[in-house]
C-alpha cells in the first residue's frame, strides 16, 4: 500500500509532463507560423489535444525539425 501512494503522484507527474510536447509544438506553430497557411491552428491544436506517449515523442520531433528548419531559412520567432 505504501509504494501505491507513491506511485500515483509519479505517474501524475509523468503524464502531465508528457503532454508538454504536444502544447509546445502547437503554441510554436501557432506563433511563429500564423500567416502561414500551410499550418492550420486550430485543427493542430485539436488534433494533437490528449496526445498519447507516442504522438508526444512524434510532436518533440517535429518541432525540433521545424525550429532547425526556421534557423535554416532565418525566421526569428520569440514563443
Amino acid at each position: 500500500m505504501r509504494g501505491s501512494s507513491f506511485l500515483i503522484p509519479l505517474l501524475l507527474f509523468a503524464t502531465g509532463c508528457m503532454n508538454e510536447a504536444c502544447d509546445e509544438y502547437v503554441d510554436y506553430i501557432c506563433t511563429c507560423h500564423a500567416d502561414d497557411p500551410e499550418f492550420d491552428c486550430d485543427l493542430l491544436a485539436a488534433t494533437y489535444e490528449n496526445a498519447d506517449a507516442a504522438t508526444q515523442e512524434d510532436c518533440a520531433l517535429a518541432l525540433d525539425e521545424q525550429q532547425e528548419e526556421d534557423a535554416a531559412e532565418h525566421l526569428e520567432c520569440s514563443w
